[in-house]
C-alpha cells in the first residue's frame, strides 16, 4: 500500500483536504496524524536569563537616594 503525508501549517484546512483526498479514485482511507509538541532542551544560557541579567549594567548615580529614584520612577511612568 502506498501512502502520502500532508503537512498543513494550518489546521483550518484540514477537513477541506481530507474531503478532497477521499474524493480521489483509489482511496482506501483517510487518517490524521497529529504531532506532539516536544518540548525543547531549554539553553544554559536562555536559564539565567532575568531581571539580575537585565540589570547588571545599569548603574545608580552615587548622588541620588533610592527614595528619590521611585519618586523619579513614578513622575515619568505616571505623571505623579
Amino acid at each position: 500500500m502506498t501512502q502520502i503525508v500532508i503537512t498543513l501549517q494550518d489546521q483550518s484546512y484540514l477537513p477541506n483536504i481530507r474531503r478532497i483526498v477521499r474524493s480521489l479514485q483509489g482511496v482506501h482511507s483517510v487518517r490524521v496524524s497529529r504531532m506532539k509538541d516536544v518540548p525543547q532542551k531549554k539553553n544554559s544560557r536562555t536559564d539565567r536569563r532575568g531581571s539580575a541579567t537585565f540589570l547588571k549594567g545599569l548603574t545608580i548615580p552615587a548622588s541620588t537616594s533610592s527614595r528619590e529614584l521611585v519618586d523619579e520612577y513614578l513622575e515619568e511612568k505616571y505623571g505623579v
